[in-house]
């Protein structure tokens, strides 16, 4: 099994387990960075008060294409803390994105 596929693993039983409802993320429209839709749909996968809200996520992308956050404030630690356990260390396909350049996204996640 793939790292990639262990952690969509991990997620859907995350998922599942809260019983969760997909909300949707955007990026603020001031941002130009683009953001991997699979990152997007993992934020987005688990529902709750506490990680609703807006988060500032400083993230590369390393030279195995996975995501390395450096650095997120959110408006909530339920949030920060749902973007720290479920983006951090994943895999991306996205090929808009250098490897060992950093980006700054604001995400609305609701």
């Amino acid at each position: 099994m793939t790292l990639k596929n262990a952690l969509y693993s991990t997620f859907a039983a995350v998922i599942f387990s809260m019983n969760a409802q997909a909300g949707p993320v955007t990026p603020v429209t001031n941002d130009v960075v683009p953001f991997p839709d699979e990152i997007k749909s993992a934020i987005c996968s688990k529902d709750g008060s506490d990680v609703r809200g807006r988060a500032t996520v400083q993230f590369h992308i390393d030279a195995t294409g996975h995501v390395v956050l450096e650095e997120v404030e959110a408006s909530t630690v339920g949030l920060n803390n749902h973007i720290w356990n479920t983006v951090h260390g994943m895999e991306t396909a996205d090929t808009s994105l250098v490897s060992g350049k950093m980006y700054t996204v604001t995400l609305d996640v609701q």
